[in-house]
């Protein structure tokens, strides 16, 4: 598994300032799309927040601003790609100093997208009633409810619920069901979003990607982001249940059924255990200076990874158990793999990292550099002696 080095921030943070280079005034990123250039920024904050460090945060935040000011409340067609935003907003919030303009971001995109969630009895799939899914788009003809899309409205729904951000957004059913904590508008958002996940998008604990409501039709890819961001927003709505109870217990060791079932998949690693994911994108599909939505996904599993870590670290002791030690134990031993790994077969003497995790090493880009950022920023939660959120 190797050791964490001693220069850990140095190392760290010389891979972001080699993506920073890639920065244009407006901040977006060279070579890279909307949604990745959200991801980045993620990434950094994380990295920031997760170090003790606020050495990005005039450079995020100013980032942030200017996207704003070209796509107001960071809003486009596709649904999935302002959410991104919407949670790179909550990062920032949490790592430099709970500015409430972050907050508001993140309560605007939420309320733009609460409209296309699909209210109970509107569609039915093959018997399974499409209540919570999120549409991929705003457009007027969408019929695709896509897991990634409903996972990060999930995740940002229960975000603001946690931070107490109590603006009634009124398009549920009154009679929702959801379990305990009275008080907060969004929370019920985030368990209706994560069940139609469950119900609809759920085998053997990993998530597949799309259901056509207008076709019928279920669309089982499978990709390492849809089943990492299920992780991540249970791992929020955990957060927001606060005192131990059966739906805490029952969320917390489902997240860790998730986590073990991604990290123990064969088509997603190589023999060591190095995170690849070379179907959706590696050198036998793809040339080294392609960009794809697909050389990030790896990365949305490995940050929600980390924050699972994080609750699992500190567990009251009344929640502790030895399964959940052992998830525990294995996301560590896991995330120092992934790191170590980029750094013995994927990173040059400059610091710019390749599109091929496990090696050998290929043509550097914003790409490639963009898509190491979260292992550069999981690493904290995972070091000894670190407190984190």
């Amino acid at each position: 598994m190797g050791q964490i080095p001693r220069n850990l921030l140095a190392t760290t943070q010389k891979a972001i300032d080699i993506y920073l280079l890639s920065k244009e005034p407006c901040g977006s990123i060279k070579g890279i799309g909307y949604w990745q250039v959200a991801n980045g920024y993620t990434a950094i904050a994380l990295h920031d927040l997760w170090s003790g460090s606020l050495r990005y945060k005039s450079v995020v935040e100013s980032a942030l601003q200017s996207i704003d000011s070209t796509h107001p409340n960071f809003i486009n067609e596709f649904n999935d790609d302002t959410l991104w935003w919407a949670l790179a907003s909550i990062a920032a919030y949490y790592a430099y100093g709970h500015d409430n303009t972050h907050l508001k971001r993140a309560r605007n995109v939420h309320r733009h997208v609460a409209k296309y969630v699909v209210k109970r009895g509107e569609y039915e799939v093959h018997g399974m009633d499409m209540e919570g899914g999120v549409f991929w788009t705003s457009k007027p003809n969408e019929q695709n409810i896509n897991a990634i899309t409903t996972g990060l409205f999930a995740e940002l729904s229960a975000e603001l619920a946690v931070l107490g951000a109590d603006e009634r957004i009124g398009v549920l059913a009154p009679d929702v069901q959801f379990p305990p904590q009275p008080g907060s508008h969004y929370l019920p958002y985030a368990w209706l979003s994560l069940k139609w996940i469950e119900r609809c998008r759920l085998s053997d604990h990993i998530v597949s990607d799309t259901v056509k409501v207008r076709d019928r039709e279920l669309i089982d890819w499978i990709f390492t982001y849809n089943t990492g961001q299920c992780i991540g927003a249970c791992t929020a709505i955990l957060k927001s249940l606060t005192e131990c109870g059966s739906d805490r217990a029952k969320l917390l060791h489902f997240a860790c059924h998730l986590a073990e079932a991604a990290m123990n998949r064969p088509d997603w690693h190589e023999i060591d255990g190095a995170l690849t994911e070379s179907g959706a994108y590696g050198p036998q599909n793809h040339k080294a200076y392609e960009n794809d939505d697909a050389v990030g996904f790896k990365s949305i599993l490995v940050r929600n990874l980390a924050k699972l870590y994080a609750k699992l670290e500190h567990l009251p002791p009344t929640e502790q158990s030895d399964d959940l030690e052992k998830t525990r134990a294995h996301i560590h031993d896991y995330l120092v793999l992934q790191f170590n790994t980029v750094q013995t077969n994927d990173v040059n003497e400059i610091s710019q990292y390749g599109p091929w995790w496990a090696g050998p090493l290929d043509l550097p880009t914003s790409h490639s550099q963009m898509a190491i950022l979260d292992v550069m920023a999981a690493i904290y939660l995972v070091k000894a002696g670190n407190q984190c959120r």
